[in-house]
């Protein structure tokens, strides 16, 4: 058996099947040996570049007709506002720019109580955690964080 190791993965090889590779498939067995996350309670969402990504978010109870303030922003991010729901409307005067026509809630859920944020047209400048708060009319606030890979 041949034995090799790059970086924190680990390949065995059968050593005939390598030697006669067009006669037997290689037989490659990787084990990544480390993956971490800072913070692993939060929800980890992978998307690709020039892909679109759904950040999950949703009222603790059930909207009704009265849908609250949803505000969507980045950790890091000047201005931090990537998405703002007010009084029924998306408001753009807060959002950041490099968010413009690339971030939308599926407007004909949130009645449902569904406030997930769709990121359309991904770049790796996206990668980062996300906060979704929700404002009630009472004042209440609720906050979500999802961690973006792209």
């Amino acid at each position: 058996m041949l034995f090799l190791k790059i970086e924190n993965c680990f390949f065995f090889f059968n050593t005939y099947s390598f030697i006669n590779s067009h006669i037997n498939q290689i037989l490659i067995l990787i084990l990544v040996t480390q993956v971490s996350f800072a913070d692993p309670n939060l929800q980890q969402i992978l998307a690709f570049a020039g892909g679109h990504a759904i950040l999950p978010c949703s009222l603790k109870t059930p909207a009704n007709d009265d849908v609250p303030t949803v505000e969507w922003s980045k950790e890091g991010l000047k201005p931090n506002v990537v998405f703002l729901y007010r009084n029924g409307f998306e408001t753009f005067e807060m959002k950041n720019p490099a968010f413009e026509f690339r971030s939308s809630l599926f407007m004909r859920e949130v009645k449902n109580g569904n406030v997930s944020l769709r990121i359309s047209n991904l770049k790796p400048s996206d990668t980062g955690i996300y906060r979704c708060l929700i404002i009630q009319r009472n004042g209440t606030r609720e906050a979500t964080e999802v961690r973006c890979s792209v």
